[in-house]
């Protein structure tokens, strides 16, 4: 039969009208004709269910336009701020302790006392020495002085000084010349004081007019015989050795100049405190005195930190010196967790790492008992380093240490665990499907779509990729149904299918 075919001879109805004739009306169909063309219908879907077995059911999801973001999530712990463990600065008896294990504190306050009576001991006896060592460079500064002064007379007085300006004959002359004028002064000076004498024997002189006399002799007489010595030596020198002067002059400027040298060391050292300064590496009682005062330096530090005070406000993590009588010098007394700073450390696989940026938000969820808090957090340190590991299933992977701040209001404690939620891509509209609907074919991406009853493979364009659902940059629009798992037995382009409800 040919269901829907015209007669070539038959004219359609709308021709016998446009030619002007009239519509003949149709002869009635038999009975038995009908049975035959309903027969044959029935006879077609038939032959269609035996062929293709009737259509696929298929769950398809409605493609629209929607906020997308691609997640994944991490758990950690909660950790107060950084743990500052508090050493004892030495062996001793602890005579006190202020705080108890979680208890709280402030910076400032005083966690406990540890007996300093060994260490004042020991400090006292360091000052000690210390004081020792000061009165000796004193009492050097003081006979160096005095050995700088004798040195400088006795340059003087042997006419050294002099005798550097003049050749040594000129000299031994004018020394000659001199000691010839102190002479016939000291004469004369003895001639008055002998008739001074006379005078004063017959009541014509006063006695301290005499005295007066007398002593004047005895100055000229001693200037004349100093004078006369000093001649008679320069003589016998020079009768030997013309360069005496020089060299004896040369001697005395060079342990003037040594003494001097040594002075300024002492001088220097006794007014230093530093000990970096170069002096006291430079004299053996410099070295002993830095040694002492870097020692005493040591015990006033330990004895300031004998009286143990927490440096921040935090809580009391540990606490070894509630159960200990006595201590070792660097046992461990105290251990101080900072309140301020509250982290969550997680470690993120390193093909999520690439994605994170420090200042990113983290949604931070806390499970209670069936109950569940959200807060926000902001990535504050990314590791600059990853760590092999193992996975769940036994398989090695790597990771990478991520740090994220926790509001301090929040009331969360060391210890609390929460599920963080990290983005790594976002889209405030997007058309999205899920992973399991692409498939790859001849290298490009396709989804598959619903066109009326059939299955029909579309390429696309993806935007983004993430962990369970992507972005299509093209090929699918909003309102199109896309059959979720393009891995359904016997799905193929042209495939009947029929959307499931759910």
């Amino acid at each position: 039969m040919n269901f829907g075919k015209k007669n070539k001879t038959e004219q359609t109805a709308e021709e016998k009208k446009a030619a002007g004739g009239k519509l003949k009306k149709l002869p009635k169909l038999s009975r038995k004709t009908l049975l035959i063309a309903l027969g044959a219908i029935v006879a077609v879907v038939v032959i269609g269910i035996v062929v293709w077995g009737g259509p696929l059911e298929v769950s398809v999801e409605v493609a629209a336009a929607a906020p997308f973001a691609d997640t994944f999530t991490e758990t950690g712990n909660v950790k107060a701020g950084p743990a500052r463990e508090y050493l004892s600065p030495a062996a001793g008896r602890i005579a006190e302790v202020k705080v108890h294990k979680n208890s709280a504190v402030k910076a400032g306050d005083v966690l406990l006392r540890i007996d300093s009576t060994e260490l004042e001991y020991a400090l006292q006896s360091h000052r000690n020495a210390l004081d020792g060592y000061r009165a000796q460079v004193n009492e050097t500064i003081r006979s160096l002085r005095g050995e700088l002064s004798n040195l400088q007379a006795e340059r003087s007085s042997s006419g050294y000084d002099k005798a550097r300006d003049l050749p040594p004959e000129a000299y031994l002359e004018n020394l000659r010349t001199q000691a010839e004028v102190a002479r016939s002064e000291a004469e004369i000076a003895e001639t008055e004081f002998n008739c001074a004498k006379a005078l004063y024997e017959i009541g014509a002189e006063s006695k301290v007019a005499m005295e007066e006399a007398e002593n004047a002799y005895r100055t000229k007489l001693s200037e004349s015989e100093g004078l006369e010595r000093q001649y008679q030596e320069a003589s016998k020198r020079l009768a030997g050795d013309s360069s005496y002067y020089s060299t004896q002059d040369q001697s005395y400027a060079v342990r003037i100049q040594t003494t001097q040298e040594s002075l300024n060391d002492y001088v220097a050292l006794a007014a230093a405190e530093d000990t970096d300064a170069e002096v006291f590496s430079r004299l053996t009682i410099g070295k002993q005195m830095a040694e002492e005062m870097s020692q005493i330096a040591q015990l006033e530090d330990k004895l300031e930190r004998c009286t143990v005070r927490a440096t921040a406000d935090g809580y009391v993590s540990d606490l070894p010196a509630e159960t200990l009588t006595t201590v070792s010098e660097n046992d461990r007394v105290a251990t101080v967790r900072e309140r301020s700073g509250l982290t969550l450390e997680v470690n993120v696989l390193t093909s999520e790492e690439p994605f994170l940026r420090v200042g990113d938000s983290v949604a931070l969820t806390q499970k209670l008992k069936g109950q569940q808090t959200v807060y926000e957090g902001k990535i504050s340190e990314i590791g600059n380093y990853a760590e092999k590991g193992l996975s769940a299933t036994g398989a090695e992977e790597y990771r990478v240490r991520v740090v994220v701040s926790v509001p301090e209001d929040a009331g969360l404690k060391d210890g609390y665990e929460l599920e963080a939620k990290f983005t790594t891509y976002r889209s405030d509209a997007a058309i999205t499907v899920p992973n399991s609907a692409l498939f790859k074919m001849d290298g490009q991406d396709y989804v598959f779509v619903v066109n009326g009853v059939l299955a029909q493979a579309r390429s696309v364009e993806i935007a983004h990729k993430g962990v369970s659902r992507t972005e299509i940059a093209s090929g699918v629009r909003d309102g199109e149904q896309v059959i979720i798992d393009a891995n359904t037995e016997d799905l193929e382009d042209g495939t009947p299918v029929m959307p499931s409800s759910d």
